[in-house]
């Protein structure tokens, strides 16, 4: 497959929540609730309040016209030098055709191509670990001893796991 990224703004907004919309397997794991119908405008515009809008980065992942990944990231967050990858969602039809790794390949080189960046961040919610976790790996991803209290939307308490790996 060929695939074309870009990054997503409002423009894209309905593409983008008919993704996120049609995976609900992904909400209902991390955050114990299928999607909202505005998640779609959060992935585009949330933030850590401490980031100002330069720091985002939303890409789409296309098969022609149809948008069948999205990956958010922060730049300098938690710290400086570190990208935070806030998620990367694909399509389930489009599993275990490359997706998920074009996705992420566009992370790095908008990691390599941000000024000082050495790190790449992420938690893995340990209610999504079975599906999330091997993929994480096989991209060099390491676990650090960090973890996190995740209390999910039904009221499930996990555990969120810190993973990283050098740029």
């Amino acid at each position: 497959m060929i695939f074309r990224v870009s990054d997503l703004t409002s423009d894209d907004l309905e593409a983008l929540t008919g993704l996120i919309m049609d995976d609900d397997g992904y909400s209902m794991r991390v955050f114990g609730r299928p999607p909202k119908a505005d998640a779609a405008r959060d992935v585009l515009l949330a933030r850590p309040p401490s980031l100002g809008p330069e720091s985002k980065i939303t890409l789409g992942l296309w098969d022609d016209d149809r948008l069948i990944g999205v990956a958010d990231a922060v730049r300098d967050y938690p710290q400086a030098h570190v990208m935070y990858v806030g998620l990367l969602q694909v399509a389930p039809d489009s599993h275990g055709k490359g997706a998920g790794r074009a996705l992420h390949d566009a992370l790095v080189d908008q990691a390599r191509n941000s000024s000082g960046i050495a790190t790449l961040r992420l938690s893995i919610v340990a209610t999504n670990a079975e599906a999330a976790e091997g993929f994480w790996r096989r991209l060099g991803y390491e676990p650090t001893r960090e973890a996190k209290e995740w209390v999910r939307e039904d009221g499930v308490i996990t555990t969120a796991h810190i993973y990283e790996k050098a740029v």
